[in-house]
Protein backbone atom coordinates (compact mmCIF):
# COMPACT_ATOMS: atom_id res chain seq x y z
CA UNK A 1 0.00 0.00 0.00
CA UNK A 2 1.54 3.26 -0.96
CA UNK A 3 1.10 6.49 1.14
CA UNK A 4 -1.79 8.09 -1.26
CA UNK A 5 -3.80 4.65 -0.39
CA UNK A 6 -2.82 4.95 3.53
CA UNK A 7 -4.17 8.47 3.26
CA UNK A 8 -7.39 7.66 1.42
CA UNK A 9 -8.23 5.01 4.01
CA UNK A 10 -7.84 7.45 6.47
CA UNK A 11 -9.94 10.06 4.54
CA UNK A 12 -12.41 7.06 4.65
CA UNK A 13 -12.41 6.19 8.02
CA UNK A 14 -13.22 9.98 9.32
CA UNK A 15 -9.29 11.51 9.96
CA UNK A 16 -9.40 14.86 10.95
CA UNK A 17 -8.45 16.58 8.67
CA UNK A 18 -7.13 19.51 10.50
CA UNK A 19 -5.34 17.89 13.12
CA UNK A 20 -2.46 19.80 13.69
CA UNK A 21 1.03 18.49 14.80
CA UNK A 22 3.18 19.47 17.41
CA UNK A 23 4.56 22.61 15.59
CA UNK A 24 0.85 23.52 14.29
CA UNK A 25 0.88 22.40 10.58
CA UNK A 26 -1.95 20.61 9.35
CA UNK A 27 -2.14 17.98 6.84
CA UNK A 28 -3.24 20.25 4.27
CA UNK A 29 0.27 22.51 4.94
CA UNK A 30 2.55 19.68 4.20
CA UNK A 31 0.66 18.05 1.59
CA UNK A 32 1.24 22.02 -0.12
CA UNK A 33 4.61 21.93 1.09
CA UNK A 34 5.49 18.60 -0.45
CA UNK A 35 3.62 19.22 -3.55
CA UNK A 36 0.85 16.26 -3.45
CA UNK A 37 -1.65 18.28 -5.86
CA UNK A 38 -3.75 15.08 -5.40
CA UNK A 39 -3.98 15.06 -1.66
CA UNK A 40 -4.36 18.44 -1.27
CA UNK A 41 -7.46 18.11 -3.34
CA UNK A 42 -8.73 15.89 -1.40
CA UNK A 43 -7.99 17.41 1.45
CA UNK A 44 -9.77 20.70 0.39
CA UNK A 45 -12.87 18.94 -0.63
CA UNK A 46 -13.17 17.17 1.80
CA UNK A 47 -13.63 20.77 4.18
CA UNK A 48 -9.72 21.69 5.86
CA UNK A 49 -9.49 24.66 6.69
CA UNK A 50 -7.51 25.94 3.90
CA UNK A 51 -6.73 29.70 5.80
CA UNK A 52 -4.78 27.81 8.41
CA UNK A 53 -1.50 29.73 9.02
CA UNK A 54 1.26 28.63 11.16
CA UNK A 55 3.54 31.90 12.05
CA UNK A 56 1.45 33.44 9.68
CA UNK A 57 2.08 31.56 6.87
CA UNK A 58 -0.92 29.43 5.45
CA UNK A 59 -1.25 26.88 3.02
CA UNK A 60 -0.46 28.97 -0.41
CA UNK A 61 2.34 31.06 0.82
CA UNK A 62 3.83 27.38 2.13
CA UNK A 63 3.34 25.99 -1.36
CA UNK A 64 4.95 28.96 -3.06
CA UNK A 65 7.90 29.13 -0.28
CA UNK A 66 8.22 25.50 -2.05
CA UNK A 67 8.03 26.39 -5.24
CA UNK A 68 5.16 24.08 -5.79
CA UNK A 69 3.62 25.39 -8.59
CA UNK A 70 0.57 23.08 -9.21
CA UNK A 71 -0.50 23.35 -5.82
CA UNK A 72 -0.58 26.81 -5.90
CA UNK A 73 -2.36 26.89 -9.20
CA UNK A 74 -5.27 24.73 -7.94
CA UNK A 75 -5.44 26.84 -4.23
CA UNK A 76 -5.44 30.17 -6.31
CA UNK A 77 -8.63 28.42 -8.67
CA UNK A 78 -10.49 27.63 -5.21
CA UNK A 79 -10.42 31.44 -4.06
CA UNK A 80 -12.01 32.43 -7.55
Amino acid sequence: MDRYEIFMLALHYGADLDKADRGGASALMKACALGRTNMVKRLVEGGAQVGWAVKGEDCLEKARRHEQWQVVDYLQSQNK
